[in-house]
């Protein structure tokens, strides 16, 4: 699925450079993708009828809509924060210090989809697996923090020679906030999959007042060093939601 999303965005892209229309990139994609899944699944031929489970499985799509539609809104709310209030250089220059962050995060969510198809297929967890899970994660979190920090400086100088100057210790903190987020972003199959689906909406509404309040406060005393602590303090509030759920998830499973 996703090597045909893939294959459609190269598709889209070589038409991009003769009609010099972006839409076309992304509406090729997601055309073969979809493609693929009437060639490759049932879908088409499934009878439409409620079934026993229908109201169960929408209530899960609501909850999982909701979280994802809010998760989509933090992933470019930040320009929004930072621009009333520092201006369009301070958006620029957060722009290109947690656009490698940014991008990893963007490699890994299909990843994360085709786990969450073999994790249905577990019927349980214990906690012992979970939290080799977590150390895994968090494992991932280090390395990716350690490769980020080290290419930002040299990424920033070949691609922003006008803002590489300006970064200053904000990138240290940038890819600090991002390299969690990719944490939160492994684990978040793994709570998908064993959570009851309500904790997700939950964990997204924390995230998002935290990320906001703790963004805006902090950006007025200390500038965008501030907000880029105020991103690192939400994503490590979520971090530390999601592992305190995970492990109550599997606590009240084996008590039943």
């Amino acid at each position: 699925f996703q090597i045909c999303r893939g294959l459609g965005y190269l598709i889209g892209l070589c038409l991009f450079l003769f009609y010099e229309n972006w839409v076309i990139i992304f509406l090729l994609g997601e055309l073969i993708a979809l493609m693929f899944l009437f060639a490759t699944t049932n879908i088409l031929k499934e009878p439409y009828k409620i079934t026993a489970r229908f109201f169960s499985t929408t209530n899960d799509l609501l909850q999982l809509l909701m979280s994802n539609t809010i998760s989509n809104i933090l992933n470019y709310l930040d320009r929004l924060i930072i621009l009333p209030i520092l201006g369009a250089e301070k958006v620029a220059i957060y722009y290109s210090v947690s656009i490698l962050g940014k991008m990893t995060l963007v490699v890994l969510s299909p990843m994360m989809g085709v786990a969450l198809s073999y994790l249905v297929r577990i019927k349980s967890i214990t906690k012992k697996v979970f939290r080799l899970f977590v150390i895994s994660a968090i494992l991932a979190g280090i390395f990716t923090f350690g490769i980020t920090n080290y290419i930002t400086p040299y990424f920033l100088y070949y691609f922003y020679p006008n803002i590489s100057g300006k970064a200053g210790t904000i990138s240290t903190i940038a890819v600090a906030g991002t390299s969690i987020g990719i944490i939160a972003t492994i684990l978040y199959p793994v709570l998908l999959r064993f959570s009851d689906m309500k904790w997700q909406t939950i964990i997204q509404i924390v995230f998002g007042i935290i990320y906001i309040v703790s963004g805006i406060l902090l950006m007025k005393q200390y500038g965008l060093k501030g907000f880029c602590m105020g991103v690192l303090l939400s994503n490590t509030i979520r971090l530390f939601l999601m592992i305190a759920i995970g492990e109550l998830t599997i606590k009240n499973k084996i008590k039943a």
